[in-house]
């Protein structure tokens, strides 16, 4: 298992609606920083993560953002995420994937990909892993 991705979140504004019919949905802006062998750089501003709560139990995640930085063969490179989870507070998995121009980032492409959250002194981390299918 390689992780490619170690994005620490740095969360801006967000918004609420709550409908009591069909749930609420928060929606947060984050920007953050990203430093493995695999990649180092930004996420660029207009990165969203959507949330939305159908009970205490039930809450969907959907992120969306691009990354723009070095890949780990020292060329220039972006790259989307869009990265999908159910009830964060039950394991912090998600589903990601990622499209990128970075040759060297496309070779994780066909591997197994997930992602977890974890909430460390420095803030939030989005990781994303890659297990190479057998």
């Amino acid at each position: 298992m390689k992780e490619i991705f170690a994005i620490l979140i740095a969360m801006g504004a967000f918004y609420h609606v709550e409908d009591p019919a069909r749930g609420g949905v928060t929606m947060i802006n984050f920007t953050g920083t990203c430093n493995t062998e695999h990649f180092q750089g930004k996420v660029l501003d207009g990165g969203v993560d959507t949330q939305r709560h159908f009970s205490p139990e039930h809450t969907l995640l959907s992120a969306r953002y691009m990354m723009e930085g070095v890949d780990g063969a020292g060329k220039p490179c972006k790259v989307f995420v869009q990265n999908e989870g159910n009830n964060p507070t039950q394991g912090r998995i998600t589903r990601p994937i990622y499209i990128t121009d970075s040759e060297y980032l496309q070779q994780f492409q066909n591997d197994s990909i997930f992602g977890k959250m974890d909430f460390t002194e420095e803030g939030l981390y989005i990781r994303v892993y890659a297990m190479p299918k057998e």
